[in-house]
């Protein structure tokens, strides 16, 4: 009997392959290393930084997100499966007679566990971003171009956090109605489907164009917010009292304040309208990259749709035109003032009853 064949070995690296696997490794490796690490520092950093903002920023996320989730969770369903031939009210009866009431508040609890974690980061980041501004110009009211870029690295910060829990929550979002499970498993089990389907990476499924939305549109909302609060100032109907000292005094009781350099001298009503308008000038401002990343969210794991973001956008705009980049655009809009609304007011009102050395 004749003894089987040797099993082929693969000859060893000569020196200049060797140095040429090491040209492509180390770099990645770098690379990867490097992400990692400043993802870390972002998180550790937003994370010690619940303080009196982080605590006022909490409670207000997490109103925000209670107050604006129902129209949150229809805009989703527009998005991924179109309009309904009964327009918003449709969707909602719709919702209501097979989920229950309960059904509009489909898949809340990771966004509202979340709105803890990722309003400590945003207004950790902003506020940090905001006082090395302060600390370089020597000044203690800003430029709004540099309270903007602060807007822009909160965003940044907090874009790791929301691309994991946006991928749990659309999918929640559309179960029943045409994508995944047709009866409603948890937020923990879909969760462990997509790292199942995908691996952990899966939870970062449209993270691109949530960087995309999430930088340019918080330096949007911070700017537009803090712009609003200082022309409201102007105008004595939105100021609880007028300062001895003139405009000049108003300046300085705006910059002793809190959030973004001031607030102290105004009345509810302005947190409002400066919270309502900002925040739909944030999805007025990146409505369609929100299209786009829902849709990369929600595809199917086995067979996926898109291969990134721009295949997404040539896609949608070549079945539909520019409109498809819009569905769902009115309730949002719609939602986005009274939740932004209450969210800062809630936020400037608990900066006010919080004691400074908190």
């Amino acid at each position: 009997m004749e003894a089987p064949p040797p099993t082929p070995t693969q000859a060893p690296l000569t020196e200049e392959e060797e140095e040429d696997e090491d040209e492509v490794v180390q770099p990645v490796a770098g690379a990867v290393s490097g992400f990692f690490r400043t993802l870390a520092m972002v998180l550790v950093r937003g994370l010690t930084s619940f303080g009196r903002a982080g605590v006022a920023g909490t409670l207000s996320g997490m109103a925000e997100e209670t107050a604006g989730y129902p129209l949150d969770l229809i805009k989703t369903r527009i998005q991924v499966h179109g309009d309904h031939p009964s327009g918003v009210l449709g969707i909602v009866r719709e919702t209501i007679a097979k989920e229950g009431v309960a059904g509009l508040f489909k898949g809340l609890g990771p966004p509202f566990l979340a709105s803890a974690l990722v309003t400590a980061t945003v207004f950790g980041a902003y506020g940090r971003a905001e006082h090395f501004w302060k600390h370089r110009l020597h000044t203690h009211h800003l430029p709004l171009q540099y309270l903007t870029l602060a807007g822009a690295f909160a965003g940044f910060a907090q874009s790791f956090i929301t691309c994991p829990v946006d991928v749990v929550k659309n999918r929640m979002q559309v179960q029943g109605v045409g994508h995944g499970a047709s009866g409603g498993i948890g937020n923990i089990a879909m969760a462990r489907q997509v790292i199942a389907a995908r691996g952990p990476q899966g939870l970062y499924l449209g993270y691109v164009p949530t960087f995309w939305r999430d930088v340019p549109g918080y330096a949007i909302f911070f700017g537009s917010y803090e712009f609003l609060k200082r022309e409201f100032a102007k105008f004595s109907i939105f100021r609880k009292h007028h300062p001895p000292g003139g405009e000049e005094e108003v300046h300085k009781s705006r910059s002793s304040g809190g959030h973004g350099g001031g607030g102290d001298d105004l009345n509810p009503v302005a947190f409002i309208l400066a919270g309502g308008f900002a925040g739909m000038a944030y999805h007025g401002g990146t409505y369609p990259i929100d299209v786009v990343k829902t849709r990369i969210q929600t595809q199917s794991d086995a067979t996926p749709t898109y291969r990134g973001m721009v295949d997404c956008f040539r896609q949608l705009t070549r079945e539909g035109g520019t409109p498809a980049l819009f569905k769902g655009f009115g309730p949002t809009v719609v939602r986005s003032f009274p939740a932004n609304a209450v969210g800062f007011l809630v936020y400037e009102l608990t900066l006010k009853f919080l004691p400074e050395e908190f």
